[in-house]
This record gives structure tokens, sequence and C-alpha cells, in this order.
């Protein structure tokens, strides 16, 4: 059994580590007076990589693989919906909230399901709108909901289908599709998958 590679988080990564694998010319085309000065802004993700011309270079390719590594955070970041309404979730540079601070605030979502009426007062096109519009004010900021979520309630392919055709059409808030059935949830992912829905979930079965 192969022991699985664990990556290092922002507070245990050192400057040291990251200017080793600099060109080390101080060539000042970042904007930085020297690369140890760079590598320490690397380490704090106060630049990006791509400001560093040197290594795009091929004879620093090695390099650059290796310290994009380095310098992956913790925890990957995945794009979940699409467009200006898709939400970041991940990213993290370190695996517990104490070590550092997180960035991309874990998105809220409603649900909705596939046993409710399309119309009407209480029906799924009703309750998208609720969920589109709602807005609480905390402290001075307007909290809004970030993604809704299509359980499949009825476990039938066709009538899933049809209730996410009609959350497609009617938001363009990020969704996750709810389904132990992949024949349900492949049903859902025809209707959707120019989204990038999250999908919901995989069973050991």
């Amino acid at each position: 059994m192969t022991e699985r590679k664990i990556r290092k988080s922002v507070t245990e990564l050192s400057p040291i580590e990251v200017y080793m694998l600099l060109p080390r010319t101080d060539c000042k085309e970042c904007g930085e007076e020297n690369c140890m000065a760079f590598a320490v802004k690397l380490v704090n993700r106060e630049v990006s990589l791509e400001k560093c011309t040197e290594l795009k270079k091929d004879k620093y390719k090695d390099a650059r693989s290796k310290l994009e590594e380095l310098l992956a955070p913790a925890v990957k970041e995945v794009t979940i919906g699409s467009g200006d309404s898709s939400v970041k979730v991940g990213g993290k540079l370190v695996m517990y909230r104490h070590e550092f601070t997180y960035h991309n605030p874990t998105p809220i979502a409603i649900d909705v399901s596939d046993d409710m009426p399309i119309n009407g007062k209480n029906g799924l096109l009703e309750r998208v709108k609720r969920i589109e519009s709602f807005s609480y004010n905390y402290i001075g900021r307007s909290l809004r909901l970030d993604m809704i979520a299509i359980r499949s309630v009825s476990n039938d392919p066709a009538t899933f289908k049809n209730a996410v055709e009609n959350v497609v059409k009617s938001t363009d808030m990020p969704l996750i599709l709810c389904s132990f059935d992949p024949n349900v949830m492949e049903a859902g992912l025809v209707s959707s998958y120019n989204r990038r829905p999250l999908i919901y979930a995989a069973t050991k079965d």
C-alpha cells in the first residue's frame, strides 16, 4: 500500500524552499528588489508565480513545475456553476482553520425536490424565486443564498429530469444534483451539464 503524499500547508512552507527553486537572478522584473523578497511574497500569497518572467524560459521548466506543486493549495479549489453566478469552494491554503485564514466562504444552498408541483403557490418555480430573492441583513452585510440543491425524491429519471430542466430555465444560480441512483443522476445531468452542477453523492456501491 503506497503512502499518501501530504501537501505542506502555507504555515509549513519556508521562503527558503521557494527561493531555492527560483532563478535567483534578481532581475527585478517581478517588481521586487530580489528573488528572496519575491519568495516571501509567494509564500504569503501576496503575488502569483506568473509574475516571474524568468520561470517561463525552458531551462526553468522543472523548477516551475516543482514550484507550482509546492504552492498549490492544500485543498484544491473547485468551481461550481458557470459564468458570473459560479461559486468557488476549497482553495484552502491549510487543512485546519486555526492554522490560517480560510478563503472562499462556504456557499449556502437551499433545496427543492422533484416531487413538488412545478407551478402554484408552493410549487418548485415559486420556491426557486424565493431562494433567488432571499436577502438577510447582518451587521451591515446583505447575506444571500448561493446555490440550489435539487433532490430526487421520486427516484424516477424522467421526473427528476423535468424538475432539473425547469430549474435550469428559471435561474442562473449554481446547482447541486442530489441522488444516489446513477440513472436518475444521468437524467439530471443531461439537462444541466453545461451549468457545471455539483453531483451528490457517490457511495461504495
